[in-house]
């Protein structure tokens, strides 16, 4: 009868190409959250600063009219705060490059302004999309209640 095993290097060989394979796993899983991570932080920001600029319209400050832009074009996307037009810009947030938007549509923006003292607005919406997972999510923008992130185009908040 023969013994019938595995030599050193069949062993170490299996034991290199397992390794290969758990390093990719967790480089590819680590790149996904923390791209996830990322995004979902820019959210939150894109909140935190429409809540600005409806707090600086609420306040009446500078006897403005406040208000956000935001810029899809083709070279980066970009939310402004603005005051009594679209042209006086008073802060820049850029996004970073694998956040971009879906709504507003490329080469275009979207302008919502705050009114004064009530900080009311139309209700809208914008469409963000992280490209290296494919996630949309919804910043929801209400008429008189504060901004929030959605899943859903509904914008409904539970």
């Amino acid at each position: 009868m023969k013994n019938k095993s595995l030599t050193l290097f069949e062993v170490l060989l299996v034991l290199t190409i397992i390794s290969i394979i758990i390093g990719f796993s967790f480089y590819f899983f680590n790149f996904f959250s923390q791209s996830n991570f990322v995004f979902e932080e820019t959210l939150n920001n894109l909140v935190k600063f429409i809540e600005t600029a409806k707090e600086k319209s609420k306040l009446g400050e500078d006897d403005a009219n406040w208000g956000v832009v935001f810029v899809n074009s083709t070279t980066k996307n970009l939310v402004q705060i603005v005051k009594n037009n679209s042209t006086n810009i008073v802060f820049v947030y850029d996004l970073p490059n694998f956040v971009i938007y879906l709504d507003p549509p490329n080469n275009s923006s979207k302008l919502i302004f705050f009114e004064k003292f009530t900080g009311k607005t139309t209700s809208t919406k914008v469409l963000l999309k992280n490209k290296n997972t494919g996630l949309q999510k919804y910043i929801c923008i209400p008429t008189s209640s504060p901004s929030f992130v959605s899943l859903s185009s509904t914008c409904y908040e539970f």
